[in-house]
């Protein structure tokens, strides 16, 4: 009964708070949602004055406020104006969701930071990168252990290593290719292109004239958040 009591009047002062605050909106002449939405916040424990505060009532009170704004626009549609927008509402629907779809997509360049994070990083936040809407794609780079390297490439790595360690850098974490592309698959990406320094040097290095190379040793991961 008491739940009951509290539920009702959780219901009262939404509808009180929802109708003041939209009419100062229409007052102030600014959107009715936006009066709405300030209501909301006055009630709230978080940010106002915590009048509503039962999880049950909150959940209740936002499917009648979805209920009755679906039945207003339904009371509002004309379907003679509807028919005759029929083609121009559908191409700009279609292209809303297209452009919904392409903006939520993102893209993340990591180039120059995964040598110098833990393992247990490294996953981490590709773990968090693939939680990305779909299409979302990753690029960064990575060393192979030196075992994997020729003799000409270990001792370019091996400078380059006592070089970072006279600085106070840490040693970076290295990964084998093909163990590397399947545990990045392991924590949600569809796709994995993994570009080795012999198929970088074929496709930008190979017509040069100027002598340079790319650095033995480090590779270029490209991954996909798949649908």
């Amino acid at each position: 009964m008491v739940h009951d009591v509290t539920l009702l009047r959780d219901i009262a002062l939404g509808i009180i708070f929802a109708a003041v605050l939209g009419h100062a909106a229409r007052l102030l002449r600014q959107p009715l949602l936006l009066g709405y939405i300030a209501g909301g916040i006055l009630l709230s424990s978080q940010m106002g004055f915590g009048l509503v505060s039962d999880a049950e009532s909150i959940e209740l009170i936002s499917e009648i406020g979805l209920i009755l704004l679906l039945f207003i626009i339904g009371l509002e549609i004309d379907l003679r104006e509807l028919r005759r927008l029929g083609r121009s509402m559908l191409a700009l629907g279609v292209g809303q969701f297209v452009i919904n779809a392409l903006l939520g997509a993102a893209f993340f360049s990591w180039l120059g930071v995964v040598p110098y994070l833990t393992e247990e990083a490294v996953f981490r936040t590709l773990q968090e990168v693939a939680s990305a809407a779909p299409g979302s794609e990753i690029v960064f780079d990575y060393v192979v252990p030196l075992a994997l390297l020729d003799e000409k490439a270990q001792q370019v790595w091996a400078i380059v290593e006592a070089t970072s360690a006279a600085r106070g850098e840490p040693a970076p974490s290295l990964f084998e290719p093909e163990s590397l592309a399947a545990r990045v698959r392991e924590v949600g990406f569809a796709q994995v292109w993994d570009l080795s320094p012999e198929a970088a040097f074929a496709r930008y290095f190979a017509s040069r004239t100027d002598g340079l190379r790319n650095l033995g040793g480090q590779h270029l991961i490209r991954a996909r958040v798949g649908d």
